[in-house]
Parts: structure tokens; sequence; C-alpha cells
């Protein structure tokens, strides 16, 4: 083959080891034989650190969002369907756990009386980014029960595509 590239420990003239990303060649003479071998690496230390920082932050938001005692989905805008949803949010609608509401439309909970002014205050939230209404209606849980619920919804990006983060008492 006579190339190679990936992610090799270097250590430095005083003992510090930091990550490189390393790219070799094999060099052939006009026979095929190997002479030599050229290699470039790069230090990679900020990028490794900020691919734990970034990770550490990711825990962090993780278990905010389970642990809250708030229900909470993530809806994406140009389905309308559930893509994330906390433990909270599963209890109160009846769910066995928050996977088991992804691909659900929230809207789908909501009583039919209550469908109309719903789906209009949710367009205004999507059309507006600085709009955070908060609103109350009866819904419909997984397991049969009816439940009063207030919800406020808010427009961000959810990885990459337009969302609605919705939280739920």
């Amino acid at each position: 083959i006579g190339a190679w590239s990936g992610e090799v420990g270097h250590v430095t003239r005083d003992g510090r080891s930091f990550p490189t990303l390393m790219s070799a060649v094999m060099l052939k003479d006009d026979e095929g034989r190997p002479y030599a071998l050229a290699a470039v690496a790069i230090d990679i230390t900020q990028l490794k650190t900020a691919q734990e920082a970034l990770a550490a932050s990711e825990a962090k938001y993780r278990s905010f969002f389970n642990q809250v005692l708030v229900g909470m989905e993530v809806v994406d805008a140009a389905t309308g369907r559930i893509v994330l949803a906390n433990g909270e949010a599963a209890r109160m609608f009846g769910f066995q756990s928050p996977a088991a509401m992804i691909g659900i439309a929230p809207m789908d909970y909501i009583l039919p009386e209550d469908q109309p002014w719903v789906d209009r205050q949710w367009a205004e939230v999507l059309a507006d980014t600085e709009r955070h209404e908060v609103s109350t209606a009866k819904a419909r849980t997984e397991d049969g029960r009816t439940i009063w619920v207030t919800a406020s919804a808010s427009s961000f990006e959810y990885e990459g595509r337009p969302s609605s983060l919705v939280w739920i008492l």
C-alpha cells in the first residue's frame, strides 16, 4: 500500500507526551523498491482538549435534561415530531421511556377542541425566535388519562435542524 495516516503519540525532549495526527508515505525508486519514508505530524493537543471539553459539556447538558423535574421535549420544526424527550415528559404522558416518545407528534396529545389555537401559537413561536408563549390545555396521555398541562416552547437549532424546545408542567 505504501501510505498510512492516524493518531500517534509523541514525546518532547523534556518527557511530555502529546498527540499528533500523522501521515506517512513510502517513497520508492524507479524499480519499486522503498528507499525512504516521508511523514508529517501535526500536534492535535488543542483539538483533543476541545473535544474533551465538548464531551464534558454535553454530559452536563444530558444530565440536566434527564434529571430536571419538568417535562422537556425537542420537536423537529419540519416534521412536528419529537426527536428527544426526558424521563419526566415520558412519565407525564404515560410512556414507558423517553425513547418511546421519539417520532410522536406532540400535537396528537392535545384534545381536538384545543388543537386550532395551540397550532396557531406553535406556528407563531416557530416564526419568531424571540417569542415564548405559555399555554394551558387539556392533553390525552398514552395510557388514556386526560390531564391539564402548562407548556411553553422556544425555537432553537438541534443537530443542525430548526426545532422547538418544549417544557411541560
